[in-house]
């Protein structure tokens, strides 16, 4: 390996480590979050919701999409926000204090909503009722 390669890789390397700082929980990671919700959380702060809901009417804030999430490790609470359509938005955020100790945090519990922001944010992108989340 020259130089250059070697250099490289330790940046690489300390990229992913002050990235991964910023999760409570290794990324990307999926997480069953209720019995119609799961969630992918994306190193790159993408978060992607999956739901087993259809619906009959658009927009429809229960059946899933794309938007964001990002993690205030001050706080221990993490923020998703999602698009419904473009006048309409939601944010919540989201506390989760136990953690299971094993290396990929399989299991996130005691998860409260603890503010939202934005028509039926209480409904999307994430059920409010969903205390425990299992990585997938």
């Amino acid at each position: 390996m020259n130089a250059v390669a070697f250099l490289f890789a330790i940046v690489l390397a300390l990229v992913a480590t002050v990235s991964a700082a910023k999760a409570p929980f290794p990324v990307p990671a999926t997480y069953k979050v209720s019995n119609t919700h799961s969630a992918t959380f994306g190193a790159d702060g993408k978060l992607t919701v999956k739901s087993t809901i259809r619906c009959t009417r658009i927009p429809c804030h229960e059946a899933g999409g794309v938007g964001t999430w990002s993690y205030d490790a001050k706080a221990d609470t993490m923020t998703v926000r999602m698009a419904i359509n473009p006048s309409w938005s939601v944010a919540q955020t989201w506390t989760c204090p136990a953690k299971s100790r094993d290396m990929n945090v399989s299991v996130l519990g005691g998860c409260k909503l603890v503010s939202f922001s934005g028509a039926q944010a209480d409904k999307a992108p994430l059920p409010a009722n969903a205390p425990t989340w299992t990585r997938q």
